[in-house]
């Protein structure tokens, strides 16, 4: 009985353990180099063009956040985003709030008279090689 005990808490501890170094460790390695290249990869596959990140950090409770974001005609000197926690545990992982600050958008007019912009032209449109605001 004292062995199965003995062994319970062994286990209960280890797992502890590598929870709590996984809580420092995540942070440090989604902010790293490595992290943002995935996240630019990441976004540029979401929204189906290139993404440039500048810095980035990532905290528990303050989510992350990039100093220097550009996609095609859209640019913002910092840019905040929170994930929805839960939405992770089904693999779908959600932001629930971003914050832009000091945007930018190219907007331009064509012979037509129509306006456009590629940061508001949504993927079918890009890829059938039309669309944009009018």
């Amino acid at each position: 009985m004292r062995k199965r005990r003995r062994r319970l808490l062994f286990s209960l501890g280890a797992v502890l353990v590598l929870l709590g170094a996984g809580w420092i460790a995540v942070p440090a390695v989604l902010s790293s180099d490595w992290g943002r290249a995935r996240l630019e990869r990441a976004l540029a596959g979401a929204l189906g063009r290139p993404v440039t990140l500048g810095e980035v950090d990532f905290g528990w409770s303050s989510g992350i956040r990039v100093r220097g974001f550009a996609v095609s005609g859209f640019r913002a000197r910092n840019l905040r985003a929170r994930p929805s926690w839960l939405s992770f545990l089904g693999r779908t992982p959600r932001l629930r709030k971003v914050i832009a600050e000091g945007v930018e958008v190219v907007v331009t007019r064509d012979a037509g008279g129509r306006w456009r912009s590629p940061a508001l032209e949504g993927r079918e449109a890009r890829e059938a090689g039309g669309g944009g605001a009018r």
